[in-house]
C-alpha cells in the first residue's frame, strides 16, 4: 500500500535515473498527485503506509479528470497530460529545483494547453517524439472529434481554438471525423507511439460503430 487516499487510474513511469514513479487523480480533493519511490523517509501519503514512497499534490487549483498520460520530456524528465472538469487539457512537467511555475508545487510547471470543451477521461495517452516534443491526444464535447496537441516551441494554435485562452506553445489538429450515434466519447480510450521512421500511429476506440481503428 503507498496510499491513503482514494485513487483513480494510476499510471506509472520510470524516470530517468531509475525511480518509480505514480501519477494519478486523488480523488478525495480532485488533485494530481505524484508518488515516487525514494527508499526511506517518505512523507505525503497519509497513516499507516509505506515510507518507501513520497507523495506530492503537484496540481490543485481546479479538480482534474481521472485519466492521465505520462511521458518523458528530452531530459528525460516526467510530463504528464490531464484535462480538467472546466474543460481545458494541461501538462504537468517535472522540472526539479525551484524554478517551476503553475504548479501547487515549485519543482513541476503545470501549463495549460487549450481549452476546448476537452472530453473527460481523454487526455489518457502521451508520447515523446525523437525531437523530445511531446503529443498527446484529446476529444472534445461539441463534435466528439479526435485531436492531438503536440509542443512546437512557437506558432502553434493552442492560444486560438475553444476559448482561445490555451499556449501558442503548443499546436492543436483535429485528425478524424467521427460518426458518434450514441452521443458519447469519441476516444475515451486511445493509445500512441512512435515507430522507426518517427511516425506517429494513434489507435482509439470509435463509440459510433463500436470498432477499434488506428
Amino acid at each position: 500500500k503507498i496510499e491513503d487516499a482514494d485513487g483513480g487510474l494510476p499510471t506509472i513511469t520510470i524516470t530517468e535515473g531509475g525511480t518509480p514513479l505514480v501519477m494519478m487523480e486523488e480523488l478525495t480533493n480532485g488533485y494530481l498527485e505524484a508518488i515516487r519511490y525514494v527508499g526511506s523517509g517518505g512523507t505525503g501519503c497519509g497513516t499507516g503506509v509505506s515510507t518507501v514512497w513520497d507523495c506530492t499534490d503537484v496540481y490543485t487549483a481546479t479538480n482534474i479528470q481521472t485519466a492521465i498520460g505520462i511521458t518523458h520530456n528530452s531530459s528525460g524528465n516526467p510530463v504528464a497530460a490531464f484535462s480538467l472538469t472546466t474543460g481545458a487539457a494541461w501538462t504537468a512537467e517535472y522540472v526539479g529545483g525551484t524554478s517551476g511555475t503553475g504548479c501547487a508545487v515549485s519543482d513541476w510547471t503545470c501549463t495549460k494547453i487549450v481549452t476546448d470543451s476537452v472530453d473527460d477521461e481523454s487526455t489518457d495517452v502521451a508520447a515523446t517524439d525523437s525531437e523530445g516534443n511531446i503529443w498527446f491526444t484529446y476529444s472534445q464535447t461539441t463534435n466528439d472529434d479526435l485531436y492531438v496537441a503536440h509542443y512546437v516551441g512557437s506558432g502553434g494554435n493552442c492560444d486560438t481554438v475553444g476559448s482561445a485562452s490555451g499556449s501558442d506553445a503548443w499546436q492543436c489538429d483535429k485528425i478524424m471525423d467521427i460518426s458518434v450515434d450514441d452521443g458519447t466519447y469519441t476516444s475515451q480510450f486511445s493509445s500512441m507511439a512512435f515507430d522507426q521512421s518517427g511516425s506517429l500511429w494513434i489507435s482509439y476506440f470509435d463509440r459510433g460503430d463500436g470498432t477499434c481503428s488506428s
